[in-house]
């Protein structure tokens, strides 16, 4: 029931995105603001109502909580008209919600393969937490960076989890030499850290990388 991909058009601050997950461990990495957070959003939101059978534009809108839960409100600004589109896809189908800026309520958004979705339910957990929580001496996370998400896909769930860390470098895009070495090694620990909670097998891992 993995995950496989997520499929956007004028949703918060995207355009238009597609991305596609590897199994097990998923890793974004990107400055603030470039959209790391809204993927996880969107993908617990998926997983969540699986079980809990909510209408999934409702959960997108007590996920992002848009101003006045209007779920118009999620709709990349224009100055006329628009609308946009979330697609979640897994090996059994593909969830979609679409709906115009004027919407008010989540009902009138359109959704299309809900019923499949259901009937396969998945365990998910959002963990927003510091990452100085997972700092040991085996892991040495305390000077990770502040832009990273992870998605991990255990054996009966998934978890999401957000790292903040307030003395962490701003962005991705002017780094020294020295600076990435050490940033390739703590992500690595983060990964190895995650690969340790799943067991022992064998995880391969994606790493999504955003510089604006």
């Amino acid at each position: 029931m993995s995950l496989t991909k997520i499929v956007c058009e004028r949703f918060i601050a995207f355009e238009e995105i597609s991305v596609d997950f590897s199994p097990g461990i998923n890793v974004f990495v990107g400055a603030n603001g470039t959209g790391k957070t809204h993927l996880m959003k969107i993908a617990y939101a998926a997983c969540d109502i699986s079980k809990t059978k909510l209408d999934f534009a409702e959960k997108l809108s007590r996920v992002f909580l848009p101003s006045g839960r209007a779920i118009g409100r999620m709709v990349k600004r224009y100055k006329a008209s628009s609308s946009a589109s979330v697609e979640v896809h897994r090996a059994e189908g593909k969830l979609r919600a679409s709906f115009t800026n004027h919407a008010k309520k989540a009902d009138s958004a359109s959704i299309t393969g809900e019923a499949q979705w259901y009937a396969q339910p998945m365990e998910s957990v959002y963990i927003s937490a510091n990452v100085r929580k997972f700092d040991d001496a085996n892991h040495g996370l305390t000077h990770c960076m502040k832009p990273v998400d992870f998605i991990v896909e255990l054996s009966d769930r998934y978890l999401f989890i957000e790292f903040k860390d307030p003395q962490l470098f701003p962005g991705l895009s002017c780094f020294a030499n020295d600076t990435k070495r050490k940033f390739t090694c703590k992500i690595k620990s983060l990964v190895n850290f995650l690969t340790h909670l799943r067991g022992p097998a064998s995880i391969p891992c994606g790493i999504e990388i955003a510089r604006r």
